[in-house]
């Protein structure tokens, strides 16, 4: 209810909240879960792994993302923010 309350009239608002942040939040949460389940084994190699292996590919993702969300703004009608 609250989200609709704040998002009423701008649906790319509504995705970014729900699909954006909480997507980011649980993805994020699933990544410092497993590293510290590595960690907790023992398994120094693998974590440290995990963690170069997930910020490499998120850095190397990031032009295509926002590429994405830049496309999404014009369809939407909204003017992409500056950056």
């Amino acid at each position: 209810m609250i989200l609709r309350t704040l998002t009423v009239g701008v649906p790319t608002t509504r995705l970014f909240l729900t699909v954006g942040v909480l997507g980011g939040y649980t993805t994020f949460s699933t990544f410092g879960y497993e590293t510290i389940a590595l960690l907790r084994e023992s398994s120094f190699g693998s974590a440290a792994l995990n963690v170069l292996g997930q910020v490499a590919l998120g850095l190397q993702d990031l032009p295509a993302t926002v590429e994405k969300a830049t496309v999404l703004f014009y369809r939407a009608g909204e003017r992409p923010p500056k950056g």
